[in-house]
């Protein structure tokens, strides 16, 4: 804008061509335009609203509030506006403000200051540019805007503000309502489930989505319900099994103690006797004497399964390179006089040299449970086998 009213100044051009300018630029930024020479005198001053509308009158044409940039030069009057704001600048209130403005402009610098308007009557903002630098500073232009026109300028700010944060409020509600609903809800579901877990129902599993934290959360409560169930599952059937142990150890142990006590009762019965037979008193006592070896024998086994629940495994000095063969034929010689009444034999197929790590009693007393129950389940006339060999991995 500067080398444009620089460019009328130096050519002389026509004054009508430059006002015409400084009113379409008037229209294009908003803005009045007073434009000064190097000696504080005012060239001339955009007036929008009174001298072009007054050229339209004076000349027919229809009253527009904008700029007849199109007309002819001649057509525009002399500009009363521009007289009088030249008058009221020297004169009046404001003589003192634009003065001290101009004068920073006439050092070369760009001014933005504020001062009270004697036309617009209200505070104006002015920004003011020198022109002519090519060549010396030759004068000044003063931009003036209305302070009513920032005010308006600020509240559309405000409202768009306004509207702007409402909408980044209402995105963020929707936004922290969908993420508390992702995190939330699986927690809410996973305290359900641990609450289920506590009350005894394993099977409740809680729904895992994704692969984040709150997923692997989940997942170990599922975890955790599987073993617990398992883990219960286990104990129930170990207590099954205690209690058909107590139940078949009671028996067994009952049945001892009542053959021992009625064979003393007959002993004491003979002893009361003087006639009685010495030698079937002797024959009570030996029998005695097996029910009370088969009764230890009982008990023994009963040491050795809480021996045996208590370590999942025996000491070093209980185990021992066992010979199965030897074994298993002493098992079967022993199994012979229960099997030869139901004509049943006893078929070995052992392996020589075929060894196994473990408590010799023990093993003992497994291969004469397997044997004793197979001789009580077969049918007369059938065999048990025997058979032992070494696997190829040792």
């Amino acid at each position: 804008m500067a080398e444009t009213v620089e460019y009328f100044i130096d050519n002389d051009a026509n004054h009508y061509l430059l006002m015409r300018y400084l009113i379409a630029i008037d229209h294009l930024v908003g803005a009045r335009i007073w434009l000064f020479d190097d000696n504080y005198n005012l060239l001339a001053a955009s007036n929008i609203g009174a001298d072009v509308d007054a050229a339209a009158k004076e000349h027919g044409k229809s009253n527009s509030s904008k700029p007849d940039v199109a007309a002819q030069a001649d057509l525009i009057p002399r500009f009363e506006y521009t007289s009088r704001l030249a008058q009221e600048i020297k004169s009046g209130t404001v003589s003192y403000h634009v003065n001290k403005i101009l004068d920073d402009i006439y050092e070369g610098g760009t001014v933005r200051s504020q001062v009270y308007h004697p036309y617009f009557k209200q505070q104006v903002m002015l920004v003011g540019i020198p022109y002519g630098s090519r060549s010396g500073h030759k004068g000044a232009i003063l931009l003036a805007e209305p302070m009513s026109g920032f005010g308006g300028i600020l509240r559309n700010i405000y409202i768009f503000t306004a509207i702007v944060g409402l909408i980044a409020l209402i995105i963020s509600l929707f936004m922290v309502q969908r993420l508390t609903r992702l995190i939330v809800q699986p927690l809410v579901a996973m305290k359900d489930a641990t609450v289920a877990i506590a009350n005894g129902n394993y099977s409740v599993k809680v729904s895992v989505n994704g692969a984040d934290e709150v997923a692997e959360l989940g997942m170990a409560i599922n975890h955790l319900s599987e073993e617990l169930s398992s883990y219960l599952g286990k104990l129930a059937r170990m207590e099954k099994t205690r209690r058909d142990f107590v139940a078949n150890v009671s028996h067994e142990l009952r049945t001892p103690i009542t053959i021992i006590r009625g064979y003393i009762e007959i002993i004491q019965d003979n002893l009361n006797d003087p006639g009685a037979d010495g030698d079937v008193n002797k024959r009570y006592c030996e029998l005695i004497s097996k029910e009370t070896q088969r009764l230890e024998r009982l008990v023994r086994a009963l040491l050795d399964i809480s021996r045996l629940q208590a370590s999942d495994k025996l000491t070093p000095a209980e185990v021992e390179a066992l010979p199965m063969a030897d074994i298993i034929r002493s098992v079967a010689e022993q199994l012979n006089v229960k099997a030869s009444p139901k004509h049943i034999t006893i078929d070995l197929q052992l392996q020589e040299g075929c060894r196994i790590y473990g408590n010799g009693d023990q093993m003992v007393q497994l291969a004469l449970i397997l044997g004793d129950n197979a001789i009580k389940y077969s049918p007369e006339g059938s065999f048990v086998r025997y058979e032992t060999k070494m696997l190829e991995d040792g």
